[in-house]
């Protein structure tokens, strides 16, 4: 008797290992599945990117910051999307506008740990955007900037691109809090813009 509850006892152990290692295995193949689609799917097919969105981020931002130096309003005005300019309002002379509010030579910027990254698929169609905040010093002054871009756009191609750009010198806000304009994502470029419900 004791014998069969000693086999017993062994069997169930042997049972309980292979379950824990066949638990294991699937784990590690929903965390390999997971970083092959770069994201963490959410309800309605929404997805957490998880792969370099913060050094696509931050190569727009350097080179938004290199258009800025150089004054290149051509080099600027084709990072936004066809959209954002067709629904801004007079959107070159916001251009000329920040070349003017910017000033001082670029020293470095924070950017927060990264973007918001967010992917959503639909029957094959994708859309990916990108929400990044940046506390930008230059010689002579401090500002914030907040980027909403568009990377893919499967459903409306003219999405692709920036899609709105806010920028206020850091005296006018919270720098305790990233910099988020005023929640509004207006198109084009926005200046010293801030959401009221944080008052």
């Amino acid at each position: 008797m004791k014998r069969k509850i000693v086999i017993l006892i062994i069997i169930a152990g042997i049972i309980a290992i292979l379950l824990i290692t066949f638990g294991i295995m699937i784990l590690l193949h929903v965390i390999g599945s997971l970083r092959n689609s770069q994201g963490i799917v959410l309800e309605g097919g929404s997805h957490i990117l998880l792969d370099n969105d913060r050094d696509i981020a931050n190569a727009k931002m350097d080179t938004v910051l290199e258009a800025i130096k150089n004054k290149d309003k051509d080099a600027l005005k084709a990072m936004f999307s066809k959209k954002a300019i067709s629904q801004a309002g007079n959107f070159d002379e916001s251009i000329n506008q920040l070349f003017e509010f910017f000033q001082g030579d670029f020293i470095s910027y924070n950017d927060w740990g990264g973007p918001g990254a967010y992917e959503d698929r639909n029957y094959g169609d994708i859309q990916k955007e990108l929400d990044s905040t940046y506390d930008v010093t230059t010689s002579k002054q401090k500002y914030r900037f907040a980027i909403k871009e568009f990377t893919a756009d499967t459903v409306n191609p003219d999405n692709v691109g920036i899609w709105s750009l806010y920028i206020i010198k850091m005296e006018d806000t919270d720098p305790q809090f990233a910099y988020l304009g005023d929640g509004k994502d207006t198109p084009g470029i926005n200046f010293n813009k801030i959401n009221e419900q944080d008052n």
